[in-house]
């Protein structure tokens, strides 16, 4: 697949690799019990005391750049384990 990546503070050139992260589930820790944050679970979790961490970003796959022009550039997917959802991270493979 072809994606449009919008980098205003940066300049890409064509050719270069990236990795695609999605960040990890939250974990929520309450008196008996830790899970995964979830939106069915999140009206509930606004009246009971629970710590919540943050995981971190899990490797999806990479693009490579195929042409650029200012602020966005075009870049083909790679390889993926998932399917890359919008507000992916892309960093160093």
């Amino acid at each position: 697949d072809v994606v449009v990546l919008h980098h205003p503070e940066q300049q890409i050139r064509p050719g270069l690799v990236f990795g695609i992260y999605q960040a990890g589930p939250d974990i929520t820790v309450s008196q008996n019990t830790t899970q995964y944050v979830d939106k069915s679970t999140s009206l509930f979790s606004q009246w009971v005391a629970q710590d919540t961490y943050t995981q971190p970003a899990l490797k999806q796959g990479e693009v490579v750049v195929l042409a650029s022009f200012g602020t966005v550039s075009y870049a083909l997917i790679m390889d993926t384990a998932a399917m890359v959802r919008r507000g992916a991270i892309l960093a160093r493979p």
